[in-house]
């Protein structure tokens, strides 16, 4: 599963708080939710900003990855601040950032938790030097649903479908210095997976393991068994989280480190083996080695075995699941050769595959042009200028057949005020990439031509404009479309502050396109015009420092484009947190309702848990939710126990037209599901 943005923002370390996000942050994981229609399942930039937040990036001496691993600031803002330090020296105060053209005061309140102006301390470039003095930590968290579900219901031999418990256990140690040297392992059992018996002897069904070393003399990044790896635009490799259309305009392009350690519980989208980033001057090159075992579907013609699809969700609960556990191997290299020159720099990036057994495409009209055999490799060339105001990046790329795929993007500061956006993308139906993650319309990089435009607009300090336009075509069709086809997406959002403890914002999105009909008798494929239309409204305050409310009001419409009377869907909730400073018990709780037509209107809302924790859920029939989260600090009244942290987490879904929950294997033949979590951290 691609993955995935999340931040912290609230004041304070972050192992003493659950995950409450900002507007913008939550905003993003919900449409990131709705763009892939999955479980977020990656925390990794949750663990990145906890980071930042123990050993703060110094303004003054953070060169441009290090401002990109924020994942706040765009690509003119760094580059703005670079030239200020180039021009005027080093930073006195927080404070003078505001001076640094186009940074806002949001932008610093944003950065706050995670910068300083105090100079980075001297780099230790001993490894064993760096092995004390770090920080240490150690969590485990469970989670269960009390109803029972049908999977793990036993039959008249008393077995179940599901082989396991129905608990999901998850334990992570991680050891950090300084963000110089960080290692750890972790393990992952999912409900229904079978633990220390059966065929998990072992324990978990998924470990990972990582140890990653920066900046030692000319190696600016090493890492050792699980990794990840993101380059260019993502046209033909990119496993870090980015989005694709957001509500802020001017964070669409994929920005980050080429290396970066893996330390999520999804068990795809990553490396494992041996990498390395080394620099002298103004070259830098990455080189990585990886040997890995997917799950996968087999079938077999009369050429032998072959695979038929690889598998994403890391679900190994039944027999079936079991027999696809890691029966594809895979060899995995590539490397990334940039060349930096005064306000730019271009990159020439390559990634080989060499599978176990040769991939074949489904049998269907849409995947004609999928990937076959058993080596596939992709080639790139990316770029990126900075100009005045101006920020221009781009990638070219073609696979093993010379299909090609190009994406171009700019970045424009028009005043203080105003910053425009524009991205056009033209990508062969022919074209293919194994993990490519790019600005589509599409959930992977191919078969489409698309042009959009972005703007954002600051009124004035309390209020802030984000308004976006995106047309788009596929050449040839596409899941759940089987013509070429066309269509178009806008969002407007505002967004007021009226002072500094209130926020309101309305947000109105429209997406049309041509998909299937669903259920049509005719011989040939019924296409249709839909569109897909949501409204919100939220308010949040600050009620006291100890006491947040919040309320959101969502409706969504779905339907045949002038059509009369669509589909409509309603989700309204209303949230307190209660954080006193300090306190032995702080928490959250909400109370939801919910009322769509059908699933085509669903609604997603981003739910607040404990520290690390992401949960998505997307809301359609009828039915109540409401969920309380408990934080235990025993430290306040036990200073022995400084350093324990343990979160409480309950929650439960009423359906009010239907006496089930969930489908297949996992629905429950009740209105209601429960669901419970506990969670628990010691650092050192």
């Amino acid at each position: 599963m691609h993955f995935i943005l999340m931040l912290l923002c609230a004041d304070g370390r972050s192992q003493e708080e659950g995950t409450i996000l900002t507007l913008q942050q939550e905003t993003m994981i919900e449409t990131l939710a709705n763009e892939t229609d999955d479980v977020v399942d990656d925390d990794s930039y949750l663990l990145q900003l906890s980071d930042f937040r123990r050993h703060p990036l110094s303004v003054n001496t953070a060169d441009e990855n290090d401002l990109r691993e924020l994942r706040i600031l765009t690509e003119i803002q760094i580059h703005r601040l670079i030239n200020y330090r180039l021009l005027f020296g080093k930073l006195l105060s927080i404070y003078e950032l505001q001076a640094v053209p186009g940074w806002d005061l949001e932008t610093i309140r944003k950065l706050r938790p995670f910068i300083t102006i105090h100079e980075a301390e001297n780099v230790i470039k001993n490894v064993r030097s760096r092995m004390s003095g770090g920080e240490s930590d150690v969590m485990f968290r469970t989670s269960f649903v009390p109803q029972e579900a049908e999977g793990f219901m036993k039959d008249d031999s008393s077995s179940s479908r599901y082989l396991g418990s129905r608990s999901r256990i998850f334990l992570r140690y991680q050891y950090n210095y300084k963000n110089l040297l960080q290692f750890g392992f972790l393990g992952d059992k999912d409900a229904g997976e079978q633990f220390l018996k059966g065929k998990q002897k072992a324990g978990f069904d998924f470990y990972s393991y990582h140890i990653f070393i920066r900046k030692m003399g000319l190696v600016q990044a090493l890492a050792l068994g699980d990794y990840t790896v993101s380059m260019g635009q993502g046209l033909i490799h990119w496993q870090s989280s980015g989005l694709r259309k957001n509500a802020d305009a001017m964070m669409i392009k994929r920005q980050g480190p080429v290396l970066k350690p893996y330390r999520s519980a999804g068990e795809y989208n990553f490396h494992r083996g041996v990498a390395v980033t080394v620099q002298r001057k103004r070259i830098e090159l990455t080189a990585f080695a990886s040997f890995r075992k997917f799950s996968a579907s087999l079938d077999i013609d009369n050429d032998g075995r072959y695979v038929s699809s690889i598998l994403t969700s890391g679900y190994h609960r039944t027999e079936l699941e079991l027999e696809k556990r890691k029966n594809l191997s895979a060899i995995i290299g590539g490397s990334v050769l940039k060349y930096k020159f005064g306000q730019g720099s271009v990159a020439l990036n390559t990634v080989q595959y060499k599978f176990g057994l040769p991939l074949k495409p489904q049998d269907k009209p849409y995947d004609l042009f999928g990937i076959k055999g058993d080596y596939w490799s992709n080639y790139s060339i990316d770029y990126s200028y900075n100009f005045s105001n101006i920020h221009t990046y781009g990638e070219l790329a073609v696979d093993r057949n010379g299909n090609p795929a190009f994406i171009q993007g700019m970045l424009l500061s028009l005043d203080r005020a105003l910053d425009f956006s524009l991205v056009y993308r033209k990508l062969s139906m022919k074209y293919q990439s194994v993990a490519g993650n790019s600005f589509t319309e599409n959930s992977s990089p191919t078969n489409e031509t698309g042009l959009y435009a972005g703007i954002a607009f600051r009124a004035s300090a309390r209020w802030l404009l984000n308004v976006y336009g995106d047309f788009f075509e596929t050449p040839w069709l596409r899941f759940k479309t089987d013509a070429p086809a066309r269509g178009r997406g806008y969002l407007l959002q505002l967004i007021h502050t009226p002072n500094r403890n209130s926020e309101i914002y309305w947000r109105f999105s429209n997406e049309q396109k041509n998909v299937n009909v669903s259920g049509s008798s005719l011989a040939l494929p019924e296409i249709q015009y839909i569109s897909k239309k949501e409204l919100r409204v939220q308010f949040s305050t600050q009620f006291t420092k100890a006491l947040l409310f919040r309320s959101r009001i969502g409706v969504s419409w779905y339907g045949v484009v002038a059509a009369p009377l669509p589909q409509k869907g309603f989700l309204g909730f209303t949230d307190l947190v209660w954080k006193p400073s300090p306190g032995v018990i702080s928490g959250s709780a909400r109370l939801q309702y919910f009322n769509t037509d059908d699933y085509n209107t669903r609604i997603y809302a981003y739910e607040n848990g404990p520290l690390y924790d992401m949960s998505i859920p997307a809301f359609y029939d009828q039915g109540w939710r409401y969920y309380v989260n408990v934080q235990l600090k025993p430290a306040v009244k036990f200073p022995q126990l400084r350093d324990l942290v343990i979160w409480l987490r309950y929650g439960e879904v009423l359906n009010l037209n239907k006496d089930f929950s969930g489908s297949g294997l996992d629905k429950i033949n009740r209105p209601s599901k429960s669901d419970f979590k506990f969670q628990l951290m010691y650092s050192w």
